[in-house]
């Protein structure tokens, strides 16, 4: 079982094959997502908050954690700079 530090190391890495897609949104609330779990050919998105809530009893069923978290900051939003 990997540990949420090792997993941050490996986030580079595709995501079932394919790069974080910007367009993936929390399974809960509708975020934009930034940690993924994946087991088999199921893929679900999660944001920080609910992410790290499953975090885990997702480990514990033998999901694997993406974590995107580092990219939290990587680009203001949009509301960060209305006026």
């Amino acid at each position: 079982m990997s540990t949420l530090t090792e997993l941050q190391e490996t986030t580079t890495e595709p995501v079932n094959g394919r790069e974080r897609n910007l367009m993936d949104r929390c399974e809960r609330c509708g975020a934009e997502s930034f940690i993924v779990f994946t087991k088999g050919s199921m893929t679900l998105p999660a944001c920080r908050h609910h992410g790290l809530e499953w975090e885990a009893k997702m480990l514990l069923t033998e999901w694997i954690m993406w974590d995107y978290t580092h990219l939290l900051n990587e680009r203001p939003s949009v509301s960060a700079n209305a006026d």
